[in-house]
């Protein structure tokens, strides 16, 4: 025969071991999930009502048994409030209060006015299958996937718990116990096992809960994650498809100016008037190539001197007759500038480059033009020299009567906050110093 005293000792030990289970998992996501914290004063009613029973030697049985069995039925109920909340099912249950304000009267009666050891089983077992049968229904019926799945094994067990202390009633009806709490019986012994199976696998279960939650969690945070990168990614490629167009677009643009340019520039006598639209039309060839650049590199704020700066001078130096007995040797270091400032410096070597082309090998065989860049510490220096015929002394940046291309690179030089220098001898050399934007 089973000792339920035995059983009792052993019951409260693994109640216990509940509890810092409980505790555990009550630790890290107290503040995350709600209804834990109902969990954890539930476990702790349940571990002190076990704790209450068993140490009954001090004060009357039937007085620890009351106070026992009233924590231990409360500790059940905040165990299903946990639920409720947990599963964001919450419903205020004014029934649950009539219910347990019923069981504790009827409890306190049978505890002091009626001494009644089989009533008060009964009514112990009573409360707990109520409680239990609305876990079961909650977790069976009331939630929605997607976390529905893994929580049927929770509302499995409250089935479970609900039937065994269904047969407990009916084995009290069919067997009268004593008036000890520890001889009540064998089949008592195998129920208060069994119960004690179930709050280990509702422990258990509670567990699995918390970790499904936190895969659903994790699940829809990817979802979500995935989502907001296909949209970034078909808003990047929509972004592509608009600039190649309104790239195209300003190509054509561009080009049909340039065009127009060359058109008109043909129709003219003027050898003055042809010059100023080829002047022009190199102009427009500036940005055009800068345009280029930016819409080809990765990065739309800032390009490489290096690459822009040869491609242009190459341009320009192509659209010259003469462009056949002149050769550049390039020196430029690979600086990253600003879009804003690379503009300008173009516009400043376009109008460098022609005027060279023009004037600096007229009579000449060939030609030697030295593009150079160097950058330190925040500044730049870029110098254009030739070795072809020296610009006279009376031109110069700081002369009113120097032409538009000149009074162009002194205002964008200004523009750069920076300093243009001519220096004369064996051709003329141009030095633009500059601060770099950082």
């Amino acid at each position: 025969m089973i000792d339920i005293k035995t059983v009792f000792v052993f019951s409260t030990i693994l109640t216990l071991f509940n509890w810092i289970v409980m505790a555990m998992l009550w630790v890290p996501y107290r503040r995350r999930f709600a209804g834990i914290n109902h969990w954890m004063l539930g476990y702790t009613f349940i571990s002190t009502g076990m704790l209450v029973i068993l140490f009954r030697i001090v004060l009357s049985e039937f007085f620890l048994f009351l106070f026992g069995n009233l924590l231990i039925v409360f500790g059940i109920f905040l165990l299903h409030t946990g639920l409720e909340r947990f599963v964001e099912k919450p419903r205020t249950r004014i029934h649950n209060f009539i219910f347990l304000a019923t069981f504790t009267t009827i409890h306190a009666y049978y505890s002091f006015v009626s001494p009644s050891l089989r009533l008060l089983s009964i009514c112990v077992s009573a409360m707990i299958v109520i409680i239990f049968v609305q876990s079961a229904w909650l977790m069976l019926v009331r939630v929605k996937k997607p976390i529905h799945s893994g929580m049927l094994h929770y509302g499995v067990i409250s089935g479970a718990f609900s039937l065994i202390n269904a047969i407990q009633i009916v084995m009290v009806l069919i067997y009268r116990p004593g008036k000890e709490f520890y001889r009540i019986g064998e089949w008592n012994s195998w129920v208060q096992i069994a119960n004690q199976i179930g709050l280990i696998a509702l422990t258990f279960s509670l567990f699995l809960m918390v970790s499904r939650r936190l895969s659903v969690e994790l699940e829809t945070v990817i979802l979500f994650r995935k989502q907001a990168e296909e949209k970034i990614k078909s808003l990047l490629q929509e972004k592509e498809l608009l600039l190649k167009e309104v790239h195209h677009r300003i190509r054509n643009n561009m080009s049909t100016i340039m065009g127009l340019l060359s058109l008109q520039s043909g129709t003219l006598n003027n050898s003055e008037a042809k010059m100023a639209l080829k002047e022009a039309q190199n102009r427009v060839q500036s940005m055009l190539v800068l345009y280029d650049k930016l819409f080809l590199s990765s990065d739309f704020q800032n390009v490489s001197t290096k690459q822009y700066f040869e491609t242009l001078i190459d341009e320009i130096i192509k659209n010259f007759s003469n462009s056949n007995i002149v050769s550049v040797k390039y020196e430029i270091e690979d600086v990253m500038l600003s879009a804003k400032t690379i503009f300008d410096l173009g516009i400043i070597i376009n109008e460098l480059i022609t005027n060279t082309m023009k004037h600096a090998f007229v009579g000449k065989e060939q030609g030697k033009i030295s593009a150079s860049l160097s950058a330190d510490e925040g500044h730049a220096t870029i110098t254009i020299q030739d070795d072809g015929i020296e610009l006279p002394e009376s031109v110069s940046f700081e002369n009113p009567a120097a032409g538009f291309g000149f009074k162009l690179v002194s205002m964008l030089v200004n523009q750069l906050d920076g300093s243009i220098q001519i220096d004369r001898g064996n051709g003329t050399k141009f030095t633009i110093k500059f601060n770099i934007e950082t």
